[in-house]
């Protein structure tokens, strides 16, 4: 995930500001943000980089600005969906804890499943059964990127077991 502060620092001031790892006083990074930071300062004034995190919080509150797709309800409710939605008379439980399909797909800007495929399989029943449940997945809040929604790729393990069968099982 993108930071948001990195973001309105970049359109709005035209800084290309970038994180890396060493952080020690003499060190590179040191050295260059005690430097840019003045310099950066006298150009936009000393509140700069407290106007932009407030932007950056703001905008973030809008919850369209950067974000991950997200099923809606999130993730106990995806899991809910799926393990309710699957015919477990077409796809038994599987003995075993390697009892995995997993299904890859897009979410596409406007939320929809999209292009839905195995990445790795199981037996013929379980993958169908698998990719039948996804399919019926109803629409995602996209992902955000600057406040624009964007395609974004999920792969999905769905697991056959007993203990899923019996917690879903309708």
């Amino acid at each position: 995930m993108k930071n948001s502060y990195v973001d309105v620092l970049a359109d709005d001031y035209g800084i290309q500001w970038r994180f890396v790892e060493d952080d020690r006083p003499r060190s590179y990074y040191g050295c260059y943000d005690s430097v840019m930071t003045r310099q950066l300062e006298q150009e936009y004034g000393t509140t700069l980089f407290s106007r932009a995190r407030h932007k950056a919080d703001s905008l973030d509150h809008t919850g369209r600005w950067n974000r991950l797709a997200e099923f809606p309800g999130g993730t106990e409710a995806q899991v809910r969906f799926l393990y309710s939605h699957i015919d477990w008379q077409r796809a038994p439980a599987v003995p075993g804890k390697h009892a995995r399909v997993y299904v890859s797909f897009t979410i596409d800007s406007t939320g929809q499943v999209r292009k839905p495929f195995v990445q790795r399989g199981l037996d013929p029943a379980h993958d169908q059964e698998a990719l039948r449940v996804v399919q019926q997945m109803p629409h995602w809040t996209p992902r955000y990127r600057r406040g624009r929604a964007y395609a974004e790729r999920w792969t999905l393990p769905i697991v056959f077991s007993a203990k899923m069968h019996r917690a879903y099982a309708r």
